[in-house]
């Protein structure tokens, strides 16, 4: 009896443990084609895209994903000159990304994504994840 109730208690551990690790893993966990399609996906919800737009913005942001994965996979930590990359190449994105918008989608991307890195900003001021 005595070991049924430690194996469940094990058990249960690990089960909330995994449960966690798989909450934290977040996008980096994804491949990039998985990212590429989860942000076409939210982009085409939120920006009305077309079916012509929306095959254009995947093949944008499948193409920065995987230099986003690269550039992490690089960085050898030093991770300040890697967010500065990033930022550099989040710029790229977003300058190709503007060539596909109208000037009433890219505003409403710029405003998204602003409410986005609000949401990070206010997660990191604990010092971690959260």
């Amino acid at each position: 009896m005595r070991t049924m109730k430690y194996l469940l208690s094990v058990f249960t551990f690990l089960l909330l443990f995994a449960s966690q690790l798989e909450a934290q893993r977040g996008n980096w966990g994804r491949s990039p084609e998985e990212r590429a399609v989860q942000q076409s996906n939210m982009m085409r919800d939120s920006l009305a895209l077309s079916d012509a737009q929306y095959e254009k913005v995947k093949e944008v942001n499948l193409e920065y994903a995987k230099k986003f994965d690269e550039m992490r996979n690089n960085a050898e930590g030093d991770w300040s000159a890697m967010r500065e990359q990033m930022g550099a190449l989040r710029q790229e994105q977003n300058e190709a990304l503007k060539a596909l918008l109208t000037t009433e989608q890219y505003e409403k991307w710029q405003k998204i994504q602003e409410a986005m890195r609000q949401r990070r900003g206010n997660r990191g001021q604990g010092g971690g994840r959260g």
